[in-house]
This record gives C-alpha cells, sequence and structure tokens, in this order.
C-alpha cells in the first residue's frame, strides 16, 4: 500500500491533484492479507513537485472549444491567436460604454451561430466593447493590463532606449519605439514576427457603428481605465512601431489573454 504524506494509504501508485513547488513524503508498506494485518511502514522517500511550463502548448478553452497558440515573450505568457469567445453577438450600430458588447468584423445580426459561420470569426476572433473584456478571458488567464503591455514592448526591445521608449507612464502615447511593431505581426511595415505574437489586421468597431480598417490596423484593448476610456495598443502596415493611447470603451477592438 501506498500514501503521500499523512494521506489515506491505497493500492495505485498513481496520485493526482499534487500541487507544483510543494515537498512530499511519498510512504509504502505492506498490504493487509487475509493472513496478516498490514505492517508497518517499511520505507519512504521525500521529493519536491516541480512547476511545468505548459506556454507554448495550445490551450483550449472550455467554455467553447476554441484552441489558442500561445507564446512566451519575455516572463509573460500570451495567447497568440485573437480571443474568440462569443456568449452573444450584437449589430455593429449596438453600442455603450457601460454594457458589454460583443462583434463580428462586418456582421449586423444577433445569430450567434451565422456570426460564428463568417470568415471574419475565423480568422480574427471577435471584436469587445471595454465593458465586455471584463470577463472575457478565460479560467486562468486575464486582460492585460497597460503596464503588460508596457512589458512586452520592452521585451522585444533593443533599441537601446527602451526605457524612455516605452516608459511606465499613463502620459505617452503615440507612436512608440524603432521596430517592436514588426516584431509582433508580418503585416506591420518590415514585419517578421519574430516574437511570434503574430498580430493580424483585424479591424475594428467604431462608436457610430460602422466597422474599419480590416487588413491595414489593429487595435488591442488593456484593462487599465485612461482619458475618457482605456488604454489600448495599435499596429498598422504603414509602422514598424507600437501606437500606444486611450480610447473610448464603445469602440469594439481586439483581444489577447495574458496567463496568470
Amino acid at each position: 500500500q501506498y500514501r503521500m504524506n499523512s494521506g489515506t494509504w491505497q493500492t495505485s501508485t498513481t496520485f493526482s491533484d499534487l500541487t507544483a513547488n510543494t515537498s512530499y513524503s511519498f510512504t509504502q508498506r505492506k498490504a493487509e492479507t487475509e493472513s496478516h494485518f498490514a505492517s508497518e511502514e517499511s520505507s519512504s522517500a521525500s521529493f519536491d513537485t516541480l512547476e511545468v511550463d505548459t506556454c507554448g502548448l495550445p490551450f483550449t478553452d472550455s467554455r467553447d472549444g476554441n484552441t489558442y497558440s500561445t507564446v512566451r515573450i519575455g516572463e509573460q505568457c500570451w495567447m497568440a491567436k485573437n480571443l474568440a469567445y462569443l456568449p452573444r453577438v450584437v449589430a455593429g450600430a449596438t453600442g455603450s460604454t457601460t454594457t458589454p458588447y460583443y462583434y463580428v468584423y462586418g456582421y449586423n445580426g444577433t445569430d450567434v451561430a451565422t456570426a460564428k459561420a463568417q470568415t471574419n470569426y475565423a480568422t480574427h476572433g471577435v471584436l469587445y466593447n471595454h465593458p465586455a473584456t471584463v470577463n472575457a478571458c478565460p479560467t486562468g488567464w486575464r486582460m492585460p493590463t497597460h503596464d503588460d503591455w508596457t512589458d512586452l514592448e520592452r521585451a522585444i526591445c533593443t533599441s537601446g532606449t527602451c526605457s524612455t521608449d516605452f516608459p511606465y507612464d499613463t502620459s505617452t502615447t503615440e507612436w512608440r519605439g524603432t521596430n517592436e511593431g514588426s516584431k509582433l505581426s508580418t503585416f506591420t511595415l518590415n514585419g517578421n514576427n519574430s516574437s511570434e505574437f503574430t498580430a493580424l489586421m483585424s479591424g475594428y468597431r467604431n462608436t457610430d457603428g460602422s466597422f474599419h480598417y480590416v487588413g491595414p490596423t489593429t487595435y488591442f484593448w488593456s484593462s487599465s481605465e485612461g482619458g475618457a476610456g482605456a488604454w489600448d495598443r495599435s499596429l498598422h502596415t504603414s509602422y514598424p512601431t507600437v501606437y500606444r493611447g486611450t480610447h473610448s470603451k464603445a469602440y469594439g477592438f481586439s483581444v489577447r489573454c495574458l496567463k496568470d
């Protein structure tokens, strides 16, 4: 018989639900038979569990079965694909800065199955107004903050001026850096996607209800409020750099989740 620490004796040597970075004591003894009682503890061994880095392996969202590539950039683990969680959908004309709304680029209906059948859904995922991002990421993942995006930018920056190009503040805006945008996508100017972040130019939903610029540009929300709205990042086919700024929470932007 076998047990872990002071747990229940069992006949199997398989133990589930062990915690990473934890010390355990594994003990075995002779099992009880018809003619013999269980023996005193006969041997034991101690060991430490390690945390296995699963970043780089595909992640499947149990809510809808969507699977996402993942990539480690610096100390962070990112989804390498736009979030496609779509519990409901509205037409572009429906908008709010407080009520969560979900959009699929170019689709102006309310049927989720039809929205998911759109090519833009399969390619670009979902556009979220900012309230919809609050509970968008699956368990174990979260929305990146403004500083999380700055961490990403600094991780791929090699210019020697990274701290001034990408400061941890809420006053620096506009296009920043030298070629960091090129490292995040093959579609930016001189893009090589060397980071494997794999940004697509997924466009956005405007506050007037129209959809714009799939192909030339993309925007990603952060969880951080700023100005009259929230902080975001943008890439464009005409720039090798990264745009940082704030927009109204009514815009529909893409989401990339960050592992907890």
